[in-house]
């Protein structure tokens, strides 16, 4: 399409002054012209306006580019640049612009360092995304990373769908922190409710069976709510001591409970011997009195009485009324009648022990007045044990602590029957809350030690069908056998010590045979360290290298699966591969030996080839300089005749031939046949007249510009050919050093 201008002179873009002639208007494109119309057009305008309008219609990067670059007004040129989204094109427009249009330069630099900024901060958003994902993978999360993540997303900036994602895994890791945090929290008390509760077991030297319950149902609960502790968590030290501490809890737990049976035992025994020594009592005397009976009225003979220690019991008798102790008084008197046997004390004495007999009377009329008053008062106290919620733990303790005050009071006299009816009404009431518990208490016992005799036997029946079993899975199990042992809920303290023996028996069985295979595969490995130790020393590199592969394969195929304790394993690998790499590294040092040497010959070769190089190179100049002098001194042509400068040319093309035939160069189709002729008569003066040597090319290059000859453009190109060939032969040093 013909645009047609009438240019006034003038600045860019100034319209022309009045009086001038006016400037053709220039036509507008179609509607429906593409838009690499309009932009020439744009780019074509010659009025501000018009191309800031005409620009509205400017579709598309390609043309947009073309008025960006080609427009004649410098805001048309940034307004189409403003315009373009593609960045390959805004980079075109940018390298167009460069020294051309600062404005729309540092546009399209400012786009292009923003869109390479984008670009960057989405991939770095993706690479922290996945620095997430590696996070949330591991269990615990590692804060330091985690915070460090954050701080390098902040920096990013917030906003985008390319920050979205990573935000929202960091969020997942912020969820996990916090509850791994709460974890560990939660840990630690109960670490602490553990120590606290074997610092009480340590202190105590006797504890009584009630107290013992209590700590027995606090262990239960410590143990059953580590059941669900996470399995990284028993491996932190808090973990770690928290599982030490319950197992010294529930070992002093069987000691006392231990201790406590042994007590009851020896009580029961007690109670039995004395129950004995009254029956055999009662015996004796229902005897004796058969006897007096039988004897009918038989006077019996008088019997002797000891007065010194009638009176030593007289006076005991008479301080233990002084001091109102009535029960010991009691005691005193049955032990004077029967030192008496039913004789009569005479004298000072008997008026004395008549004083005191009633004296005894009096303060037991007393005794037994206050003794019903304190039965009133432990009646009182029973039914005030029944007001309010129950406390099973304060009822437990008060009942057979008031039971025990009524039969010390029943010693200074018996009570009513309706006293004693309501006293024991009120206690039964009140220890029914006890029972009911101790039921449930008893059921869970009985429920408890069904379920650990149920693991103790499949345990044992899975044990003994281990004739040869993996070392490894035999660890793990009794991990989990130990594992289920602290969770399963406790039984009574003489059931729980009854299975206990059991099951330590099971342990101790497998421990042996764990504990003989950590023996065995300890001494493997010490073997197999102090073979790759020797082999340091070892003088013979080879063989060292190899044995160490070898021992290094049997590390690893001849493994048990077997833990040694206390890290035993890893100190030894680490002693192993210590001694390994001793071997390797011995191996290295003469690798990076010979490598310098090698280096250092090599470096050493290409100076003296460097050297010889520029030996060569100083050669080929002075050869150089040698034909050019030659070529300058050629014969002189100004006084030769001209059938003597043809002559000359003829020899100069067989001087040519020989030259191409001794530096073995193309010779041209022309002169085929005097090649052949020449090689025919060196042959022929080879054969006939002996003659073998030939002229150096070097004499016959200056025999050829010794001839007077005519200026001839073909041969100064085939004697150049020979110059070029002879400056490429080595010279007779550089051969002497390649041979």
């Amino acid at each position: 399409m013909n645009w047609l201008f009438v240019r006034l002179p003038g600045k860019e873009g100034e319209r022309p002054a009045e009086g001038l002639p006016t400037e053709a208007v220039q036509a507008a494109p179609a509607d429906d012209d593409p838009p690499g119309v309009w932009a020439e057009a744009v780019s074509s305008a010659a009025d501000k306006g018009l191309a800031a309008e005409w620009l509205a219609r400017v579709e598309g990067d390609g043309p947009l580019a073309e008025v960006a670059v080609r427009s004649r007004f410098a805001e048309v040129r940034l307004a189409a640049a403003r315009r373009i989204t593609d960045l390959a094109t805004l980079k075109r427009v940018a390298e167009a612009s460069k020294e051309k249009d600062k404005h729309v330069y540092r546009y399209c630099a400012d786009m292009l360092r923003a869109a390479r900024q984008e670009t960057e901060r989405a991939r770095r958003a993706i690479e922290l995304a996945a620095a997430v994902r590696v996070l949330l993978e591991a269990t615990p999360v590692a804060i330091s990373h985690l915070l460090q993540i954050e701080k390098d997303l902040a920096a990013l900036g917030k906003g985008g769908k390319e920050t979205a994602e990573c935000e929202a895994l960091l969020e997942e890791a912020r969820a996990r922190v916090l509850h791994e945090t709460q974890t560990q929290i939660e840990l630690k008390a109960r670490l602490g409710s553990a120590e606290s509760l074997l610092a009480d077991l340590r202190a105590a030297a006797a504890p009584s069976a009630e107290e013992l319950a209590e700590w027995s149902a606090q262990h239960s609960a410590l143990s059953e709510e580590s059941v669900d502790t996470p399995a990284w968590l028993r491996t932190v030290p808090a973990g770690r001591a928290l599982a030490a501490a319950l197992e010294d809890i529930e070992a002093r737990l069987i000691a006392h409970g231990d201790s406590i049976e042994r007590a009851l035992d020896e009580e029961e025994q007690r109670l039995a011997a004395e129950a004995a020594a009254q029956e055999a009592q009662r015996v004796a005397e229902e005897a004796n009195r058969v006897a007096t009976e039988a004897a009918g009225s038989a006077p019996a003979p008088k019997k002797k009485v000891d007065q010194e220690a009638l009176q030593k019991l007289a006076a005991e008798f008479e301080a233990d009324l002084e001091q109102g102790r009535i029960v010991e008084a009691e005691a005193v008197s049955k032990k004077i009648d029967r030192l008496l046997g039913g004789a009569h004390a005479s004298g000072q004495v008997a008026r004395r022990l008549q004083r005191a007999r009633a004296q005894q009377a009096r303060l037991a009329g007393w005794a037994k007045w206050g003794t019903d008053q304190a039965r009133e008062q432990l009646i009182a106290v029973a039914e005030a044990l029944l007001k309010g919620e129950p406390d099973i733990a304060e009822r437990a303790r008060a009942v057979p602590l008031l039971r025990r005050e009524w039969k010390n009071l029943d010693g200074h006299g018996g009570a009513s029957q309706a006293l004693w009816k309501k006293f024991d009404r009120a206690l039964e009431r009140a220890y029914k809350p006890v029972a009911e518990q101790r039921a449930i208490e008893a059921a869970a016992n009985e429920a408890a030690r069904a379920a650990k005799s149920s693991l103790l036997e499949s345990w044992t029946a899975w044990y003994a069908e281990q004739t040869a079993p993996d070392l490894k899975a035999l660890d793990a199990r009794r991990e989990q056998i130990m594992s289920q042992w602290r969770s399963a809920p406790r039984a009574g303290f003489r059931e729980e010590r009854d299975l206990r023996k059991k099951f330590d028996a099971l342990i101790g069985k497998i421990d042996a045979h764990l504990e003989s295979a950590r023996a065995a595969e300890s001494a493997r490995l010490k073997d197999l360290v102090a073979q790759a130790e020797a082999l340091k020393d070892t003088a013979e590199l080879g063989p060292a290298m190899s044995a160490a592969k070898t021992l290094q394969r049997r590390w690893k195929e001849e493994v048990t699966g077997i833990r040694l304790r206390h890290g035993e394993d890893q100190k030894l690998w680490r002693r192993f591969r210590a001694a390994c790499d001793a071997v390797f590294a011995r191996r290295d040092a003469e690798q990076t030996e010979r490598e310098a040497q090698r280096t250092k010959r090599d470096e050493e070769r290409k100076a003296e080839i460097e050297a010889a190089r520029l030996v060569e190179a100083k050669k080929k100049e002075k050869h150089a300089a040698r034909f050019a002098v030659m070529a300058e001194k050629a014969a002189p042509t100004a006084d030769v005749p001209a059938d003597a400068l043809e002559k000359g040319k003829a020899e100069r093309d067989a001087v040519l031939i020989d030259l191409e035939i001794a530096l073995e160069l193309a010779t041209p189709e022309s002169h085929a046949v005097a090649r052949r002729a020449r090689n025919l008569a060196r042959l022929q003066d080879r054969f006939s007249k002996g003659i073998t040597a030939q002229p150096e090319p070097e004499a016959l290059v200056a025999k050829w510009y010794a001839i007077p000859a005519a200026s001839d453009e073909t041969q100064a190109a085939r004697m150049a050919a020979v110059v070029a060939r002879l400056l490429e032969r080595p010279s007779q040093a550089r051969k002497d050093s390649r041979s």
